[in-house]
């Protein structure tokens, strides 16, 4: 039975990751942009 609960902690966890992941890029997308001198369509 305690399988089910790190299954789900690690899902949890991973999927935590990949949202505080997700919310850096999108804050530093600008700067990645002026970085490599691209302008993005508004």
């Amino acid at each position: 039975m305690e399988y089910k609960w790190t299954a789900m902690t690690n899902i949890f966890i991973a999927t935590l990751m990949g949202s505080i992941n997700m919310m850096i890029v999108l804050i530093a997308l600008p700067a990645i942009f002026n970085g490599i001198h691209v302008d993005p369509p508004s």
